[in-house]
């Protein structure tokens, strides 16, 4: 195949090397453009969107449109009359640019556009952006966005989650611990599990909450042990109890075993240092106080001394694990 380009004859080999070349040469004028129009005013965008015969010119206008902060009525106006009749580049774009100025409205078009993304990259940016204007509709349609994709899908899916959870509270996210995809249902645990790491004490004590609801009811082995494992990782006595239960009754695979058993001594660990530190800063308290005195001191400190004694002592029963 022979084609002029830049004004030199080229031969290519075959329609890839073409497209690749042509590719090249968009993304050329798309910088040049991007360029040109990023000092012009919202009224000159919309001129150029309404009037303009050049696709990529349009397209380029219509992305910076999305980028002003102004909510200006007149570029709402514009960008939702694209999504009628314009090319389905240009009407993509205007879905997006419509949800970078945070028109909730444009909801249902970002999801009716999640399953025609031609790319990752497009369909991270639809995700994102769904994040910016979602609600609990979104829910699950991100939760299958973030198991059935790659790294950059799952990702994205994951930040709009936690992006919409902050707007709307973690009880929409939750309740999908019964749904009925065990795909789905892995995937809130981890979630929820990773949040509550972060997040405040409130929120941190009502995911606990249906983290251990989810393990009383759940009846996949695979899920009870995961949900187990993050609830012992948060310091939950009910999940490494459940962690040894499984250890000991073999439901756990051998391969694995020495890993669960890891996070069994370490939460055991865990729980007799803060007994210590409790003691500790209960005597602190005490010695602090006003009714402490030379007469009572020495008493207090011999409870305490027997007390803290029998933790140390405890400490042997690891081996008995």
């Amino acid at each position: 195949m022979v084609q002029k380009l830049s004004n030199k004859i080229e031969y290519l080999s075959t329609e890839k090397k073409f497209r690749t070349l042509s590719f090249d040469l968009e993304a050329e004028e798309f910088r040049r453009l991007f360029k040109e129009y990023q000092e012009k005013t919202a009224h000159d965008l919309i001129e150029i969107v309404s009037h303009s015969k050049n696709k990529n010119s349009r397209l380029v206008a219509v992305y910076l449109l999305g980028r002003n902060k102004s909510g200006d009525s007149a570029i709402k106006k514009t960008l939702r009359n694209l999504l009628s009749y314009e090319a389905s580049a240009v009407k993509k774009e205007a879905i997006w640019s419509l949800a970078r100025i945070g028109d909730t409205n444009i909801l249902t078009n970002l999801l009716s556009l999640l399953p025609r993304c031609e790319s990752e990259v497009e369909r991270s940016i639809s995700v994102r952006l769904i994040g910016r204007v979602g609600d609990k509709r979104t829910i699950l349609p991100l939760l299958k966005v973030y198991v059935e994709f790659n790294e950059l899908s799952s990702m994205s899916a994951g930040l709009a989650l936690n992006e919409i959870i902050n707007k709307i509270g973690i009880e929409p996210l939750a309740i999908e611990l019964l749904n009925k995809d065990k795909t789905v249902r892995k995937a809130v645990i981890w979630l929820l599990s990773a949040r509550a790491q972060f997040t405040t004490q409130g929120e941190r004590r009502k995911i606990v909450k249906y983290l251990k609801e989810a393990l009383i009811s759940e009846k996949k082995p695979s899920l009870r042990l995961l949900l187990a494992y993050n609830l012992s990782q948060l310091n939950v006595p009910e999940g490494s109890k459940e962690l040894l239960h499984l250890s000991l009754t073999n439901q756990i695979d051998k391969k694995r075993q020495q890993f669960f058993w890891n996070e069994i001594i370490r939460y055991y660990i865990y729980s007799q240092k803060q007994s210590s530190l409790e003691l500790v800063n209960k005597l602190i308290k005490k010695i602090n106080s006003n009714d402490f005195n030379l007469e009572n001191s020495e008493r207090i400190f011999h409870s305490t001394l027997k007390t803290l004694e029998k933790i140390i002592t405890s400490f042997d029963s690891i081996f008995d694990l």
